[in-house]
């Protein structure tokens, strides 16, 4: 018996392979009373996949064809598909002959431009196809972006072939994808031994479509098959990751070679796309494509030459593969559409598989040079460097994989062996093997050289062998076909050609190592299945080799190649002798005999080692920073006390804040007498409602908001706003709950429960008024209103004749449901303003606000309104940095605007008194939700119980108990004082100016100027961006005039006098426009600067409590 604990599946699931499942009389088991219905090991598979894709179903079938063919029977004739137009040839082939004649319309577009897939967007659209990386040649496309595109405009379903890249690298259904198909043979499987498909979605009925196509058009996998594929997914994630390893070296390496013309994988750095892959990729493939330089006979020779590489149609696979598209997987691709994506007779797809990446690299390496004979080569060698096509190269006289001695920090010299070789940084990485594990450093190819003097003599070397250039076979041969020269090699000699390090290529390469025999691997031993003759690297070079075939022209036997494997760390011995090609073992204990001597205080440092000293220095940093937060808080307690760190551990921040009953509030400030003794300061506060920290936000609810919503279908305007410290929860009790991975829950908010209830009422007591529901949520931030709903577009808030402020632009959303509410609240919540305070890593910096608005139908008239406001936090710029200009303005916005709320809500406790409403865009806005007698406000202050914000939450009862004063007032109230009472100054500054008499203690006449220069501000910024526009427009304009006086020259005879006059009356309106905005910018400018000025002189100091 098997105890699963939390699992739901076996460990490793069985191979049921039975027809049918035999059953008791009287009983049915739904399911799997046939295998084509049903089998145990293909659901626990599609299981498996499904969660592999973040999906919910998934479905298997007998190929990915198969699967593909289903999907396409969702559809019915006259619907239309849109196909990537560089899709799998296979897809290509069943959409042009099967799906065609079935009477859906196909259309190929290139969707990696969004405006491609816009433009074919039809009515009758049903279905977009989409292939990414595409097959052959490695494009992107945007899925997140098409996916939004088709899901806005049409009801058009997505499916992504995401066979390519794996669960593993790319999830499209988290990117917006409806269903994510895969040809399973491939990546997922791995092992080459299946053939089947896949397809994963969310949609429940789709899925229960598709599961019935299953079952009635029957293309589905044998079990044994799911049960191999089972068994292959266990290892995808270390499969892929070699691949990915595999790919990105054989790409670099192609992308280096002067006989290929472009290399297309995504994570090169050239790839158009390679940003794009960042972001919906996490890793990319072992598939590489690239165009061989030539045509189709030279990538015939390259294919044919290759020992590693098998030639065969599919991928994915744990062996390396390679094939021709345009006569195999694209053959029934039609030439003229095959010539238009790019798919040529020179393009070359390769899928990398798991062997050794060095041997793959070899592979490709001499398949090239048989394939493609280039001689653009210049040599120019000097006594300690050698030039290719005059680039310094002494890089390529380092090979990954040879060894070197190599200097450690504590004087020791030993031998390494390269793993890596940076031309950037002009430095190399190698590794050893010390105390049982691998270690590696970086070190710069000088310091290489300076102890391995031997690797720039090799170069000295090949310029005494240039008479022995033509007892060797000229490459061309191979490249015509003659394999003459090398089948009588073969004939001769049964060992293959060893290459030592110092061979070069006629291309300045260094040649590749001979790596010693081993057991073969299973992709070695396929290969050795093609050619039971032993693998043979037979390379050309103008010069010379430094080894040949024993009993060859020099008659010496090759060298042996030293192990990639370096030795233990001791201290470097003399070179050994060679004799009949074995070296003798070196004397452990003989003493090293520097070639070169080095100063090790003169050595230059290595790229790793300023690293790890950066490193050290921040911890270092780091550590002192620590030490000083821990000095101070030993310095608040008594040392001298035994028991003073058990006295610090439990102590902790108490509460100041008691919610005795249902409408008091108490808080108990601390303080200090004259003598220093300590003492309480009791402040009570009395409201409608009190709620302490085990009230909900439904409670919260049902006593504040609630009563407003009825008062909107009466006809009136209902205002509730949250006011409070940043982080005392008002976003947490407006939108909803915050989970711990930071989601909000909007259906726990006050903006959800209001709208529940409109739509109650809206179809119940209320249903006789045929009111619809329209819904606007906009910020405030920094003086400026953006709409929350429409790309935060920047809005304008103006007033009419009548004095009705009016939000220019503001897009008002039609909702039927509460989901329709929740939706736009979610968005608009997502694209919010938010920053980092001390009090909050994710703090609102804007006021939020959100409206219902109720119009009659017939006429679209405003009935009622309720506005659910979210303010930004009390804290007065105190928890702000003022390091910049942007967060500057951003708290001295949110002060002035919480101000000027304040001073509105008195003045209507007051009648007659003026509202100065101009005093900020957010009480602007406000403006109609105060007045009447049908208005309604509600105001939910949130405080923090904690000690140390005990004056933040002193400052927000305080403001709470002003709006116990507000009363409803008549619109005559609200009249502005004469204009001789206002002096010279504006509106807006006038309303300011009436902010800093009502309150001198917390506005100064600094802060004041401050105010009215930012005002000013930001009336020229709008006024130069107005003329920017207006410049934008009119420069169109003037360019047809231009090109309208430039057709007048053409004529022969064409008035010159009259040609000059226009010109230059075009001339002056340009020089003026420009000059003006020019003159704006300038004064612009200087506001600018006078702002920065001003902000140095403002004192941070906190003013008193009032």
């Amino acid at each position: 018996m098997e105890v699963h604990g939390s699992r739901t599946t076996d460990i490793n699931s069985n191979n049921i392979q039975t027809v049918r499942t035999r059953r008791a009389r009287r009983t049915y088991i739904y399911g799997f009373e046939y295998s084509r219905s049903g089998n145990p090991t293909r659901n626990c598979l599609e299981k498996c996949l499904a969660a592999l894709e973040g999906g919910k179903h998934g479905l298997c079938f007998s190929s990915g064809l198969a699967t593909t063919m289903t999907v396409t029977h969702l559809l019915k004739s006259g619907d239309h598909v849109i196909s990537m137009d560089d899709v799998y040839g296979g897809t290509n082939r069943y959409f042009r002959n099967c799906a065609l004649p079935m009477g859906i319309d196909i259309s190929f577009v290139d969707c990696t431009k969004i405006a491609n897939v816009e433009n074919a967007l039809r009515p009758d659209t049903k279905m977009v196809w989409l292939e990414t990386p595409t097959n052959p040649t490695m494009k992107l496309v945007d899925i997140e972006a098409v996916c939004k595109l088709v899901h806005d405009k049409s009801q058009a379903f997505v499916v992504v072939d995401n066979t390519f890249m794996s669960s593993y690298f790319q999830r499209p259904l988290s990117l917006g994808a409806d269903m994510v198909m895969h040809s399973v043979t491939k990546y997922m499987n791995g092992h080459s031994d299946v053939v089947m498909g896949a397809l994963m979605l969310n949609d429940d009925k789709k899925a229960e479509r598709l599961r019935f196509l299953q079952n009635a058009l029957g293309p589905v996998p044998s079990p044994f098959d799911c049960y191999l594929v089972n068994r292959g997914l266990k290892t995808l994630a270390l499969r892929m990751r070699q691949h990915m390893i595999g790919g990105l070296a054989v790409a670099r390496f192609l992308e280096a070679s002067p006989r290929v013309l472009k290399v297309m994988h995504p994570g090169l750095e050239s790839h158009p796309q390679y940003e794009l892959a960042k972001c919906q990729m996490k890793g990319f493939s072992g598939m590489v494509t690239f165009l061989i330089k030539g045509g189709k006979e030279e990538a015939s020779t390259f294919l044919k030459s290759l020992k590693i590489f098998t030639l065969a149609e599919s991928l994915g696979g744990y062996e390396s593969l390679c094939e021709l598209p345009s006569v195999q997987t694209h053959a029934s691709v039609p030439a003229d559409q095959r010539e238009l994506l790019g798919i040529t007779d020179n393009l070359i797809r390769l899928s990398v598989g798991l062997e050794d990446v060095e041997d793959l690299i070899n592979d490709i390496d001499v398949a090239l040079k048989v394939a493609v004979v280039t001689a653009n080569v210049c040599y120019k060698r000097s006594k300690f460097q050698l030039q290719f096509s005059g680039k310094m190269a002494d890089l390529a006289l380092l090979r990954v994989g040879i060894n070197v001695d190599i200097q450690r920090t504590d004087g020791r010299i030993h031998s390494a062996v390269i793993s890596g070789i940076n031309t950037e940084t002009r430095s190399a990485t190698v590794e050893w093997f010390e105390k049982g594990e691998t270690k590696g450093k970086e070190i710069e190819v000088e310091a290489i050289f300076a102890l391995n003097p031997q690797l720039l003599q090799q170069a000295d070397l090949i310029s005494h062998r240039d008479a022995n250039t033509a007892k060797y076979p000229d490459e061309s041969a191979y490249a015509n076909g003659d394999r003459s020269l090398i089948d009588d090699e073969e004939e001769e000699e049964d060992e293959p050609i060893s290459i030592t390090d110092s061979c070069y290529t006629d291309e300045g390469e260094a040649a590749p190592p001979a790596k010693p025999r081993s057991r073969p691997s299973s992709s070695q031993a396929q290969a050795g299945r093609r050619s039971q003759q032993p693998v043979r690297r037979v390379v050309k070079s103008n010069k010379s080799v430094s080894s040949n075939i024993s009993g060859g022209e020099n008659g010496r036997p090759p060298n042996k190649v030293q192990s990639a494997r370096a030795r233990p760390s001791y201290v470097r011995p003399q070179p050994p002798k060679e004799q009949n090609g074995q070296a003798e073992p070196p004397p452990p204990n003989e003493p090293k005999k520097s070639v070169i001597p080095i100063v090790a205080g003169s050595r230059r440092k290595s790229n790793v080692v300023k690293e790890i000293e950066k490193i050290k220095q921040k911890r270092d940093e780091r550590r002192a920073v620590h030490q000083a937060i821990r000095e101070q808080a030993e310095s608040e307690y008594d040392t001298s006390d035994p028991n003073w760190e058990f006295k610090a551990m439990i102590k902790g921040e108490p509460d100041v804040l008691t919610v005795p009953n249902k409408d008091n509030v108490m808080v108990h400030e601390p303080k200090l007498k004259v003598d220093l003794t300590k003492y309480l300061e009791n402040q009570t506060f009395r409201f409608d409602y009190a709620f302490d920290e085990n009230a909900t936000n439904e409670m919260v609810y049902r006593y504040t908001a609630k009563p407003l919503v009825e008062s909107i279908f009466e006809g009136g305007m209902a205002t509730c706003f949250a006011y409070g410290q940043t982080g005392s929860g008002k976003t947490h009790t407006m939108g909803g709950d915050f989970t711990l991975k930071g989601q909000q829950d909007c259906a726990k908010g006050i903006y959800c429960l209001a709208a529940k209830d409109v739509f109650r009422l809206l179809h119940s007591k209320y249903k006789k008024l045929d009111l619809v529901v329209g819904a606007s949520f906009f910020e405030i931030y920094s003086g400026k209103v953006f709409d929350l709903l429409n790309k935060k577009l920047r809005l304008r808030v103006l007033e009419d004749h009548k004095q009705q402020v009016q939000v220019v632009g503001l897009r008002e959303e039609p909702v039927d449901s509460v989901e329709d509410v929740l939706q736009l609240i979610q968005h608009g919540n997502n694209v919010r303003t938010s920053g980092q305070t001390s009090a909050n890593q994710h703090s609102s910096r804007s006021h939020a606000v959100f409206q219902l608005i109720l119009r009659t139908r017939q006429r679209s008239k405003i009935h009622g309104k309720f506005s659910l406001i979210d303010l930004a936090g009390n804290e007065r710029g105190v928890d702000t940095s003022s390091s910049d200009r942007q967060t500057r303005m951003e708290g001295a916005e949110i002060n002035k605007s919480l101000l000027a709320l304040k001073e509105c809500i008195r003045a209507l406790g007051r009648n007659g008194a003026h509202l100065p409403f101009r005093a900020s865009k957010l009480t602007q806005v406000l403006r109609d939700s105060f007045i009447g007698d049908k208005s309604r406000t509600c105001m939910i202050a949130m405080v923090s119980p904690g000690m140390n914000c005990c004056e933040h939450t002193l400052n927000t009862l305080r403001y709470a108990d002003r709006v116990k004063e507000l009363g409803p007032s008549k619109p005559s109230d609200l009249a502005l004082p004469p204009v001789s009472a206002l002096g010279t100054l504006s509106p807006q500054n006038s309303d300011l100016a009436l902010l800093k008499t009502s309150n001198q203690e917390e506005v100064s006449e600094e802060l004041l100027t401050f105010h009215q220069v930012m005002n000013k501000m930001q009336e020229m910024e709008e006024e130069v961006q107005d003329d920017h526009k207006s410049m934008v427009e009119i420069s169109a304009k003037w360019l047809v005039e231009d090109k309208r006086l430039l057709k007048i020259t053409e004529d022969v005879d064409y008035d010159v006098e009259a040609y000059a006059k226009q010109l230059d009356a075009l001339l002056a309106k340009k020089i003026q426009a420009l000059t003006a905005l020019r003159d704006k910018v300038a004064t612009f400018r200087v506001e600018l600067q006078e702002e920065e000025n001003l902000s140095k002189n403002i004192k941070s100091k906190r003013p008193p409590n009032k």
